[in-house]
């Protein structure tokens, strides 16, 4: 992993934009690593009977970004791109995401294919634009990102 240098906030935003496109809402039946039995899955099912666009709010990805664990790899494909999003065009409202995205990529599922944490959809080119975006993170906020910085350098070579 190569140092780049310090790329601003538009520099970023103008590569998240470029690799991360954003997708319209999967099926509902796509979005959950569990069965429709699952108490998790049913309680965030409600919240997101109204989530049709293909971008997500700030209080939309705060509704989820806590149930990662119960969301599947094609959730985390659609909710990603507006994360990203979000986190750099307010980095002070988006405190918890763009910790909690650290925390999704320092403890990923290399295995559990339909497992949120399981990034094996990232491209060669998302994986170097997430190497990026974190540092900026840990610039503007002295968060600690190598660790989350080497995973998505590994998931964007699978």
């Amino acid at each position: 992993m190569e140092y780049e240098g310090y790329l601003s906030r538009e520099d970023i935003l103008n590569l998240v934009e470029r690799d991360f496109p954003l997708i319209m809402k999967p099926d509902d039946n796509e979005l959950y690593c569990f069965d429709d039995s699952d108490l998790m899955r049913r309680i965030i099912s409600k919240k997101m009977t109204g989530y049709m666009r293909d971008e997500l709010s700030l209080n939309q990805l705060y509704d989820l970004y806590d149930e990662f664990g119960t969301l599947s790899s094609v959730a985390a494909q659609w909710i990603i791109p507006s994360m990203l999003r979000e986190i750099l065009k307010n980095m002070d409202a988006a405190e918890f995401l763009y910790e909690a995205l650290v925390g999704y990529f320092e403890n990923p599922s290399f295995d559990n294919k339909r497992s949120a944490y399981c990034f094996t959809w990232v491209t060669e080119e998302q994986s170097e634009t997430l190497v990026k975006f974190f540092e900026y993170i840990s610039e503007e906020t002295d968060q600690p990102v190598s660790l989350a910085q080497e995973n998505a350098e590994k998931f964007g070579k699978m």
